[in-house]
C-alpha cells in the first residue's frame, strides 16, 4: 500500500525544512501523532530509523518507520517497516 501526503506553506523552503527537522515537529501538523522516537542514533538521513506514536481509534499504536530517500532541502521519503504495535 502507498500514501502520498502534500501540503502548500507559504514560507521559504528553508525555513520548512528546519522546522521539520526539529524533534517531534509532526505533533504540530498531524493530529493523530502524539510522539515520534528516534531510534537510531546520528539523526535524520537515508537509513535512519524511528517509530511514530499516533492515537487510533482511541488506542495508541507505534508505527516503525525507516527514512529511504533523503535530500535536504528537497525530499524525505520514508517507509513503513512493520505493522501497527498496541
Amino acid at each position: 500500500m502507498r500514501f502520498q501526503d502534500s501540503i502548500i506553506i507559504n514560507r521559504p523552503v528553508a525555513e520548512v525544512w528546519a522546522f521539520l527537522q526539529q524533534p517531534n515537529s509532526e505533533l504540530a501538523w498531524h493530529p493523530a501523532v502524539i510522539e515520534e522516537k528516534m531510534t537510531s542514533a546520528g539523526g535524520l538521513g537515508a537509513g535512519a530509523t524511528g517509530i511514530e506514536v499516533r492515537k487510533v481509534f482511541g488506542r495508541h499504536m507505534e508505527f516503525p518507520w525507516e527514512i529511504t530517500q533523503f535530500e535536504p532541502g528537497c525530499t524525505v521519503t520514508t517507509r513503513s517497516v512493520g505493522g501497527p504495535v498496541a
